[in-house]
């Protein structure tokens, strides 16, 4: 009878076959988890290090528009490391902002403050484009390759070139309403009557 215990108190081939075989289950899931969270950091700070890349080719672009300078229109390209950077520089749609609106936007009729009478003044919507665009639609694509695939950021902002929105400016406001500035005088602009 103690034989038959000493016997029993042990683990056969097979049972220690399967112990091994659930450890190697688990050791591989334990890896793909491992590998795919050390790809999914290295996915997360490219895509960091892009974002902070647009982010200061749009800075660079909105410093500028505050200065007073405009980019050029037009797209420019160029490497920074690993990443494939874009600068799109073009005139607002304005009559597809218009269309978006409801169709456009129809002449205004307002009073004009000289005659006492209406006069037709064209919208900021409906103005014919001549010349450099007033606003212009800055677009900053960063690009790069992840495994087989093109990964990108993109960052969109709209500026006001001051030099393009001078004449813009002389067409809705004539010289003659303001001191032959382009600028309304201060008898041009309607004043509320007090009520008593």
């Amino acid at each position: 009878m103690a034989e038959r215990a000493k016997t029993n108190s042990g683990f056969t081939l097979f049972e220690v076959l399967a112990a091994v075989a659930i450890l190697g289950v688990f050791f591989v899931v334990l890896a793909n988890v491992a590998l795919d969270g050390m790809r999914f950091e290295g996915d997360a700070e490219r895509r960091m290090r892009a974002s902070v890349l647009a982010d200061r080719f749009l800075a660079e672009v909105e410093h500028a528009f505050s200065t007073g300078v405009s980019p050029p229109v037009g797209a420019t390209e160029s490497e920074e490391e690993e990443f494939a950077v874009s600068v799109d520089v073009r005139a607002f749609d304005l009559a597809g902002f218009a269309a978006a609106l409801g169709g456009g936007a129809p002449e205004e009729e307002r009073p004009d403050p000289r005659s006492g009478g209406a006069a037709a003044t064209p919208s900021l919507l409906t103005l014919p484009s001549r010349g450099p665009p007033p606003i212009l639609e800055v677009e900053v694509l960063v690009s790069w390759v992840e495994g087989a695939s093109v990964q990108e950021i993109r960052r969109l902002t709209y500026g006001f070139d001051r030099a393009a929105a001078g004449g813009l400016l002389e067409t809705i406001v004539p010289a003659e309403a303001g001191g032959g500035d382009g600028v309304p005088s201060a008898d041009d602009v309607p004043r509320e009557v007090p009520r008593s």
